[in-house]
């Protein structure tokens, strides 16, 4: 009886000395993706953009964006920044004060909305405008 008890004291010793390093062995952290020194870049979009300047013109250029192959790193590419163009306004709303005219205009191609000021024509007068664009 006691070699049986002595037998299986020395197999749960050596059971406790097998598991014992796997459980206490720590994890490595991750290793996360290595810097990419030679990225090799393809175009993933060709947007174009209009963009508001001022009263009188919109800004017009190219976004290209480019993702690496390798790592991924994303990079994007303005093209054309110094082009403007005239706004191509409509009307929306006008108003007159008897000597100056207030035009509330919206650009169909920068989706920009803005106000213009100028002399009225007629000024100066009282009562309604009769020459409000709108």
């Amino acid at each position: 009886m006691m070699k049986r008890l002595t037998a299986l004291f020395l197999l749960l010793v050596m059971i406790a000395a097998m598991v014992s390093p796997s459980i206490a062995a720590t994890r490595e952290p991750e290793v996360s993706p290595q810097a990419c020194y030679n990225h090799d870049y393809r175009m993933v979009s060709s947007n174009y953009v209009w963009k508001f300047y001022d009263v009188k013109l919109h800004q017009y250029y190219r976004v290209d964006t480019y993702v690496c192959r390798i790592c991924g790193h994303g990079s994007q590419e303005f093209v054309g920044m110094d082009n403007y163009r005239n706004h191509d306004g409509v009307y929306v709303s006008a108003s007159c004060n008897g000597t100056t005219q207030t035009h509330n205009m919206r650009c169909n191609t920068c989706a920009t909305s803005y106000s213009r000021t100028v002399r009225c024509i007629n000024a100066p007068h009282s009562g309604s405008c009769t020459v409000l664009p709108v």
